[in-house]
């Protein structure tokens, strides 16, 4: 889909007539498995997973406390790489405290990542998304963006809810120092119904519990404004949500913005599916 953005500063300086939004559902190393229950924590256990959300960073091998992450049996290297646009699985069972993290590429070189310690907090009972944020060549700037972003998940379990996550440097270029709003709107013609106070970059909104006439419903869910933004439906995620509506598969739907491949002057060799390589930012999406 391809939206006009006349109402976002700074975008003759490095946009063209329109930008463009696709929603990925995001597996485990094409794993399948996204759908993510409750269950395997414990009091004094935390949970991460990551999303790769850098369009020239290339498949990153994500280590936590110098252990490997993400690996099914058997795997090792860079059969454990996170593509752009994937989210992984969670890590289970990191106690409560600091733990090294560390990212390399598939050639087994560190990528640094100004303004990140290499260390990651949790406390017990808790899950946490990492998210690699950014550009090594954007053609928006000319410093690298690359940035880790860590987020504190709040799953909501009685109902159709959302979770917002803003973790596009991108978007945070051109929307200026607020943050990003996010919203939905139902049937075919946009209408702007807030969800959530607007998310800086690198934090999330709360969950956002769907009302009761926008469930069961065709349903889409934008960034910055329902008609000069970023929107999303939820059949783009996945098979189950056919009807355009929410809930579909457990309801909590988690949705990461991030730069798309337009951002970089490096573009990735292979874009995830339904991404058009003129997109400045994606959306990508997993059920909680």
């Amino acid at each position: 889909m391809q939206l006009d953005i006349p109402s976002l500063p700074l975008r003759r300086a490095f946009l063209s007539a329109a930008l463009g939004l696709t929603v990925l559902f995001a597996g485990c190393n094409g794993g399948g498995n996204s759908v993510f229950g409750p269950g395997g924590l414990t009091g004094n256990s935390a949970q991460v997973r990551f999303v790769n959300g850098s369009p020239d960073a290339g498949p990153v091998q994500v280590s936590i406390d110098n252990q490997q992450q993400f690996c099914t049996s058997g795997q090792t290297g860079a059969a454990c790489a996170i593509s752009y646009g994937q989210i992984s699985t969670f890590a289970v069972n990191l106690s409560a405290g600091a733990h090294a993290v560390v990212l390399r590429d598939n050639n087994g070189n560190q990528i640094t990542i100004p303004a990140f310690s290499g260390s990651l907090s949790v406390n017990g009972g808790s899950r946490y998304t990492l998210v690699l944020a950014g550009e090594v060549h954007p053609t928006y700037t000319s410093s690298p963006t690359l940035a880790m972003v860590t987020l504190t998940e709040q799953p909501f379990n009685g109902g159709p809810a959302v979770n917002f996550h803003q973790a596009s440097p991108y978007v945070q270029s051109v929307n200026g120092s607020g943050g990003v709003q996010f919203g939905y709107y139902t049937g075919s013609s946009p209408s702007s119904n807030p969800l959530g106070q607007p998310a800086a970059f690198g934090s999330a909104t709360n969950p956002q519990i769907l009302p009761n006439g926008a469930q069961n419903v065709p349903i889409t869910f934008y960034a910055i404004s329902p008609t000069s933004g970023f929107t999303v439906t939820p059949n783009q995620i996945s098979s189950s949500c056919s009807s355009n509506a929410m809930p579909c598969s457990t309801g909590n739907l988690s949705l990461y913005l991030i730069d798309g491949p337009a951002a970089t002057t490096t573009p990735p060799a292979v874009v995830p599916p339904g991404v058009n390589p003129s997109h400045l930012g994606v959306f990508v999406g997993v059920f909680d």
